[in-house]
C-alpha cells in the first residue's frame, strides 16, 4: 500500500510500522499497539455521543488502513479512545480510590467515555483537569501516580463496560490477537 492512499491518522500508524520493521524488533515481539486519541481540539465544546462514534470510527478506520501496511510482517492493533486515554482511567473510580488512597468518593461519571471540557478550565469536565483534581483529594505521599501505574491497577471489564465502543474495541482487538 502506498502512503499516498492513506489519510489522517492512517499515515502515521503507517510510519510507527515502518520503523517497527527492524529484525531486533520483529524477533522479540509478536504484536504492535499504536495509540492515539481521536478527539479534535480539547477547548471545544463537547459534542454528542453519535458525532464522538462517527468520529472515532473514521479515525480508527484511517489507523486501521495504516496497520495494514505491515500485516505480513507483523500483526498490529489500534488503541483509540473516543477522546483522550484518562476518559478510560476515569471509568475505574473504586480504582482512583485505591490508588490514591482517598477517603471519599469519586464521582462515577454516568458517560465518561464522552466525558469533555475545556483544557484551559481546571474546573471542568475535561478528562485531564477531572483527574488532577481526584489527584488534588489525596494525601501528597499518593499523588505521584502515573495513568500508566493507574491503568495497571484499573479493572479491564469495568472500563470495557463503562466505554463500550473504543476501549470495548481495544480489549476485543487485543483478545483477537493474542489467541
Amino acid at each position: 500500500m502506498n502512503l499516498d492512499e492513506l489519510e489522517g491518522k492512517g499515515i502515521q500508524a503507517a510510519r510507527f510500522i515502518s520503523k517497527l520493521m527492524t529484525e531486533s524488533f520483529l524477533e522479540n515481539y509478536d504484536l504492535a499497539i499504536y495509540y492515539c486519541d481521536s478527539d479534535r481540539d480539547a477547548r471545544t465544546k463537547n459534542s454528542s455521543m453519535r458525532a464522538a462514534v462517527n468520529r472515532f470510527e473514521k479515525v480508527y478506520a484511517q489507523v486501521e488502513k495504516g496497520l495494514e501496511t505491515g500485516k505480513d510482517v507483523i500483526t498490529a492493533i489500534p488503541m483509540i479512545p473516543i477522546r483522550i486515554v484518562e476518559n478510560w482511567i476515569l471509568a475505574d473510580s473504586k480504582n482512583l480510590i485505591k490508588v490514591f488512597h482517598l477517603k471519599a468518593k469519586v464521582e462515577d461519571f454516568k458517560n465518561v467515555e464522552l466525558l469533555w471540557g475545556d483544557q484551559d478550565n481546571p474546573e471542568s469536565d475535561y478528562p485531564k483537569c477531572v483527574l488532577e483534581r481526584i489527584r488534588g483529594q489525596a494525601d501528597e505521599r499518593y499523588r505521584t501516580a502515573s495513568p500508566y501505574e493507574i491503568a495497571l491497577s484499573a479493572d479491564p471489564e469495568v472500563i470495557r463496560k463503562k466505554c463500550p465502543h473504543s476501549f470495548g474495541r481495544f480489549y476485543d482487538d487485543l483478545i483477537s490477537a493474542i489467541r
